[in-house]
């Protein structure tokens, strides 16, 4: 029912029904869940989307440690959606590290036969990445302006 009423954009009911399944699959399965894991990471992508950044990142926190508990480790989705929540907040650092680290774990994966998702999914990793450089080059008039030395960021190896 979230999803629905999420397409509808309807997000208060989505966000209701959200948390209303992580009650229940909390209860029911404890704190070490897939399915908890990936209710959090839902609300998470709510938070985003609407600009709650700091609720976001704390959601995407709690579902990367279940994943890394449940899985062994993290999903790239969820890597990915931490990245988009740390960009959002102008954090090129942290957004690029939760990128490359959801572009390892992509590349170490197997590549099924006949499928193509988990390559469209590599993909748009890169494509964030990218986005991660493209954002703080066009950021480098705000970092110029506080007084911020350029040569920092080009030693960093982000530009």
């Amino acid at each position: 029912l979230a999803e629905h009423f999420w397409g509808k954009g309807d997000r208060v009911a989505a966000t209701e029904h959200y948390t209303e399944a992580h009650m229940m699959y909390q209860s029911q399965l404890g704190d070490n869940s897939e399915y908890v894991a990936m209710v959090l990471k839902r609300l998470g992508d709510l938070n985003l989307e609407d600009g709650t950044l700091d609720a976001a990142k704390e959601l995407y926190g709690a579902a990367l440690e279940m994943e890394l508990t449940v899985h062994g480790q993290y999903l790239p989705q969820t890597l990915n959606a931490a990245g988009a929540a740390c960009l959002k907040n102008d954090d090129f650092r942290s957004a690029m590290e939760f990128h490359r680290r959801a572009l390892q774990i992509q590349k170490k994966s197997p590549q099924e036969a006949g499928k193509q998702s988990s390559k469209y999914e590599m993909y748009e990793t890169l494509v964030r990445i990218g986005n991660v450089y493209y954002s703080e080059r066009n950021n480098f008039a705000h970092i110029q302006s506080n007084g911020v030395d350029y040569g920092e960021f080009i030693q960093s190896g982000f530009l």
